[in-house]
């Protein structure tokens, strides 16, 4: 590279870079330019997965509160032969729950309301403490169960004691 100075016929040359180094520095600069840009979005990507994974723990754990307050207040519990059980309140007001398509669906005031997903299904067992409902899911390839303890009455605590110790009226 040369410049003209104020004399016409001298020529200076000026240190400069060849073509051959100009080249190597722009592949060097796209290559750290590429790992940079590749780093930002793996990190990126980590950074959704994460608050999609936080997103649906915080679901989780607001629906399953949902629930168990839902159980913990109910004063009366009835479950159907069609796998539907009824909460009732103080206030007389009834809410639903019943396993469909894999969600479990809450139902209240007529509304039926998509509740859980990944409901695999509902079974009651008796034990001899009480009933227990248990809500199974299925959560990313992980099996999840929530047992709830029915609440009874005392009338029908009474009308199981009796069934129990006796046989047609008599007492055993």
């Amino acid at each position: 590279m040369f410049r003209k100075s104020g004399n016409q016929n001298k020529k200076e040359y000026l240190p400069a870079f060849t073509v051959m180094e100009i080249t190597i520095a722009i592949v060097v600069t796209s290559i750290v330019i590429a790992m940079v840009y590749n780093s930002i979005t793996f990190f990126n990507r980590q950074m959704q997965h994460e608050v999609t994974v936080k997103a649906r723990i915080t679901t989780w754990y607001t629906e399953r509160a949902r629930l168990f307050e839902d159980f913990f207040l109910a004063t009366d519990h009835q479950i159907t032969e069609e796998d539907i059980v009824s909460l009732t309140f103080s206030d007389q007001s009834v809410i639903d729950y019943h396993v469909g398509d894999g969600i479990l669906i809450r139902e209240s005031a007529g509304r039926e309301i998509p509740f859980m997903t990944g409901c695999t299904g509902m079974e009651v067992v008796d034990d001899k403490k009480g009933k227990i409902i248990t809500f199974h899911f299925q959560i990313e390839q992980e099996p999840l169960s929530l047992y709830f303890p029915v609440k009874q009455t005392p009338a029908e605590k009474m009308n199981e004691w009796f069934q129990e110790y006796t046989t047609d009226g008599t007492i055993n």
